[in-house]
């Protein structure tokens, strides 16, 4: 039973069948369905919503739902969705990514040019560019931003604003790189998203953050292109 007035859902999950290994398990709950599978890291809501419920989280026997990599998908709006059907749910699709990370004494930023990076249609172009972030440059002369320990709790587009939910490790930084060259790795990476204009970092989902003593998370960033260097 929904209350009135309630602004958010939490669905607990039976997982009675089996997973085959290319199967997808289907649960319909009232007016939504969900598809989950061992080899996608993200949900989906059937057309049907209810207009009084904003917010979803799903619990497997009584641990919050976890992708693939056992990250907690956590609590989940509508931007976190992405409505594929029919043939469209396991289709692969390729993009040209450019990322941002540090140069070699983490002062300053290099730009690294991705080429066709295939991806799961269902994850977000903007989650796939914090994963890539997540897992460190490719190129030599470009090293990594992010503490690799670092888990994506969330990341979902409102009105041009990216916002980035990230775990707690994000905080520790196991290389020599400076806070800005961090969060500007981040939101320059974000922001060559044609629909992504500023970036909000949070962490499990708190911006009362001032991040290693040096830059108030509840700050909107926007693109600086004032670190990059030539690697």
């Amino acid at each position: 039973m929904i209350s009135k007035g309630a602004q958010s859902l939490s669905f607990i999950l039976r997982m009675e069948a089996p997973i085959c290994d290319k199967g997808v398990i289907i649960r319909r709950m009232g007016r939504f369905c969900m598809e989950a599978s061992p080899f996608k890291t993200d949900l989906k809501f059937c057309p049907a919503r209810i207009p009084e419920i904003s917010l979803v989280s799903f619990t497997v026997q009584g641990e919050m739902l976890a992708d693939s990599s056992g990250m907690a998908i956590g609590t989940m709006n509508a931007d976190s969705f992405i409505e594929n059907a029919g043939d469209e749910i396991n289709a692969y699709e390729k993009v040209n990514l450019k990322l941002y990370y540090a140069n070699e004494d983490g002062t300053g930023l290099v730009e690294e040019n991705r080429r066709n990076v295939v991806y799961n249609s269902n994850i977000s172009l903007e989650k796939l560019v914090v994963e890539q972030l997540v897992k460190g440059p490719l190129m030599e002369g470009a090293y990594p931003t992010i503490n690799p320990s670092t888990k994506i709790i969330s990341v979902s587009v409102k009105d041009g604003i990216c916002y980035v939910n990230l775990g707690s490790d994000f905080l520790s930084q196991p290389n020599s790189v400076s806070a800005e060259v961090t969060i500007y790795s981040i939101t320059n990476s974000l922001v060559e998203l044609s629909n992504v204009n500023k970036v909000q970092i949070s962490i499990g989902g708190e911006t009362n953050i001032t991040y290693r003593e040096k830059i108030d998370l509840n700050n909107l960033f926007e693109r600086n292109l004032d670190l990059l260097v030539t690697p």
